[in-house]
């Protein structure tokens, strides 16, 4: 089965459980939490049930918008293909977390963990910009240097996901929160960004 199905079948599931789950559940409830696990802020039914497979199914929405319209999205289209499949488990995810009752920040971690580990599987397949390869400055030297870099970023947001699995797998509840996230995920989301940055520097070559 390709991409396409699994995505629609896990939006569908998302919100289907919402609606399974609307007579059950109580008037408001938790739509935020601290850095301590702890809710901090209540809403409405509708908000808590269906707000957050909203805002992801919107996002992949925008995502096939660009596939369709953009070359560049065109050219990128297995990875967009990916990054819609990864949030619609990502909104299947959380709503399977209200109807077991799973607390929040094992859940959102091991949701981000598989969302990269989704992505960094394909980023190394990325195009650069056509309009980049129409500018003058672009040799194969420069093209070499992107392969090379978008391989790279690949791996690395690969692992951060392998880590973020394993840590919402195995890492105890008074660790989880907020050593591994939000603490360690900020701190390594930062860490390979800087990383990616400072080689793709170091491998473009001089003009």
């Amino acid at each position: 089965m390709t991409r396409e199905p699994l995505t629609i079948l896990g939006f569908a599931a998302a919100l289907l459980i919402g609606a399974v789950l609307w007579s059950s559940t109580p008037e408001t409830l938790p739509v935020h939490w601290g850095l301590n696990g702890q809710p901090d802020r209540y809403g409405t039914r509708l908000e808590g049930l269906f707000a957050l497979p909203a805002v992801l199914l919107l996002a992949a929405l925008m995502t096939r918008v660009m596939q369709r319209f953009s070359e560049s999205g065109a050219r990128n289209a297995t990875i967009l293909r990916t990054a819609r499949l990864s949030l619609a488990l990502l909104a299947l995810l959380l709503q399977l977390r209200l109807l077991l009752n799973a607390d929040v920040p094992r859940s959102a971690t091991l949701g981000l963990g598989l969302t990269f580990l989704l992505i960094g599987n394909v980023l190394g397949k990325a195009e650069p910009d056509a309009r980049l390869e129409r500018a003058p400055t672009w040799t194969d030297e420069r093209r070499r240097a992107w392969y090379v870099a978008a391989r790279r970023s690949a791996h690395r947001l690969f692992a951060l996901g392998a880590l973020l699995l394993l840590a919402g797998l195995f890492t105890p509840q008074a660790w989880l929160v907020p050593w591994v996230s939000p603490v360690g995920l900020i701190a390594l989301v930062l860490v390979f960004a800087v990383w990616t940055a400072v080689e793709h520097r170091a491998l473009r070559p001089a003009r």
